[in-house]
């Protein structure tokens, strides 16, 4: 899983980098690992902090699904303290 979860290649605008098949984040020192998905006005995320043992599952339907699938696990995971709030797209 460790290997798994090491960044292989940068992930543009995403995510820090990519592992394989996973998405990995640095939020303030903790790492985040998830993947995602989407189609016609749907879009899951899965999100893991390994450190905490903490796993997240978001599911969205509507045309704002991305920015809301993430907008959320943000809140949520900076509600359970795993990491500070960040700010939103729109600045808030």
């Amino acid at each position: 899983m460790t290997r798994m979860h090491a960044p292989r290649l940068s992930a543009e605008w995403m995510a820090d980098a990519v592992g394989l098949g996973w998405y990995v984040r640095d939020a303030d020192g903790t790492r985040l690992v998830g993947h995602d998905g989407i189609t016609n006005g749907q879009q899951s995320a899965l999100l893991l902090v390994p450190a905490r043992n903490f796993a997240l599952a978001v599911l969205t339907n509507g045309h704002r699904g991305a920015e809301l699938t993430y907008e959320i696990a943000d809140r949520v995971l900076a509600q359970a303290w795993l990491l500070a709030p960040r700010p939103s797209r729109n600045g808030t």
